[in-house]
């Protein structure tokens, strides 16, 4: 292959079309086959996720400079304009005479000189019809049919970069369309969504999703304080800040997490503030028999262990063997004892019988509360899939319940922002007559964006 990024970034994506593999591991793969420059590795990233995120809103763009179907076009042809529009788009940084002349270069180096015809046209009708030309996008009071909302960082406000014709469905008359196209989502959930929030809710939620997102680490309290950290990250010419959680830490750019200081010698992981909540609802102790389902890679039973002085008795259950050895090596970097692991099978029938003082239930889910995490993963969820999470959520909290002695506690919690998925799933395991005696103490949907990722999480009590 050749040493061009946008060469590369095109194999990725056509590749990724074709397979549907995740994007990250094709690019892993390219780093281990190819000597790639560390700043070509973060641009040819950039394409690569970018492309992937927004394709609905590169595709609408694309139908309105084309005359001809996009879905006639050859996949590869297809990918490179893609490519080319992100560019001119979405991207800043990158001149639009460059990014059309390098996108098109592509076409001779994928032996299809062929292509170059249609692509220099459609780049170069495409850059003239953004306004304005250059990287700056205009600021907008709010969307319009000709405004493509740009993936800004989090202080950078919601700005939008103006196409010169109309490209997506009027977001007055139709905002489920216009969200779903402008910010690249399935309109099955951009509908679910929309008829939850109001249009400025569901644009920010869109924003959110779509902006790079940025890493929060979890500091290892047997390992050092939150200040000390902050201090080292600091020496480092890391920008960073505490977060609202006790434990938690945010970068204020990308970075290697693994280089970080300290984090080798186990002094912080890498969580959301979201996801750190889970574990600080259920509160473990030092002493008690704790429960952790759907373990794997661990996150939050080394959570748990740090919560408790490492001095509870913690169970990883989780139905793969290949992800318990991560929940082993991650204890272990952090210098944890009190984890043991268990494969168990799907329904968890043949978990350990207990009795536990308490348990969490971090159940599989649509993960539609953390999309902005993984480029593919709005387009891999589908609306039949949500029943089907719901009822394996159901089981995995009745097995999580029924190991549970009288005064215990449990968490149920998920990445999705469902109603099926959350307060659905207890409210119909709590009816089931063999849970009479547990209550719901707390319950809290946490939205996208405010400030962390989505999720819900559920305190539920038994009685003595």
């Amino acid at each position: 292959m050749s040493g061009s990024p946008r060469a590369l970034a095109h194999e990725a994506l056509l590749e990724q079309a074709t397979t549907q593999t995740f994007a990250q591991d094709l690019l892993e793969r390219r780093w281990a086959e190819y000597d790639v420059p560390a700043a070509d590795r973060r641009l040819i990233s950039d394409l690569v996720f970018g492309t992937v995120r927004r394709r609905a809103t590169l595709d609408a763009v694309l139908k309105a400079h084309l005359n001809r179907p996009l879905t006639d076009l050859e996949p590869g042809l297809r990918t490179l304009l893609r490519l080319g529009a992100y560019q001119l788009l979405l991207t800043g940084g990158i001149p639009p005479h460059a990014a059309v002349h390098e996108t098109v270069a592509v076409a001779e180096i994928v032996g299809a000189p062929r292509w170059k015809g249609l692509t220099n046209g459609v780049l170069r009708n495409l850059a003239r019809s953004v306004y304005p030309t250059n990287d700056e996008p205009i600021p907008a009071p709010g969307p319009a049919a000709d405004a493509v909302p740009l993936p800004v960082g989090p202080t950078d406000g919601n700005r939008w970069r103006k196409v010169g014709r109309r490209v997506f469905p009027d977001p007055a008359d139709d905002p489920t369309g216009y969200f779903a196209a402008a910010f690249a989502f399935p309109r099955w959930l951009a509908r679910r969504w929309a008829e939850r929030l109001e249009p400025a809710e569901l644009w920010a939620l869109g924003f959110h999703f779509n902006r790079p997102p940025l890493a929060t680490l979890r500091v290892n309290p047997l390992r050092g304080d939150r200040e000390s950290l902050l201090a080292a990250l600091a020496e480092a010419g890391v920008t960073a800040s505490a977060g609202e959680t006790p434990q938690s830490v945010r970068l204020a750019e990308g970075a290697n997490v693994v280089a970080l200081p300290g984090f080798a010698e186990g002094r912080s992981s890498v969580q959301d503030e979201t996801a750190q909540r889970a574990a600080a609802l259920l509160a473990p102790r030092a002493g008690e028999r704790v429960l952790d389902l759907c373990a794997a890679p661990g996150t939050k039973s080394t959570h748990l262990a740090e919560l408790s002085g490492d001095a509870a008795e913690i169970l990883a259950a989780d139905v793969s063997s290949n992800r318990l050895e991560r929940v082993t090596a991650n204890a272990e970097r952090l210098g944890l004892s009190s984890i043991r692991v268990q494969a168990t099978a799907a329904d968890a029938s043949d978990l350990d019988a207990g009795p536990f003082d308490s348990a969490l239930v971090d159940v599989p889910c649509s993960n539609t509360g953390v999309l902005g995490k993984r480029p593919e993963a709005r387009w891999r969820v589908k609306a039949s899939d949500l029943p089907l999470f719901a009822e394996s959520q159901t089981r995995l909290l009745t097995a999580a319940l029924a190991r549970v002695k009288p005064g215990g506690r449990c968490v149920y919690s998920t990445c999705s922002v469902e109603p099926e998925e959350n307060a659905g799933v207890v409210a119909a395991v709590l009816a089931d007559p063999r849970f009479a005696d547990w209550r719901i103490v707390r319950s809290v949907v946490h939205w996208p964006g405010r400030p962390g990722d989505g999720g819900f999480q559920a305190l539920l009590v038994r009685a003595p």
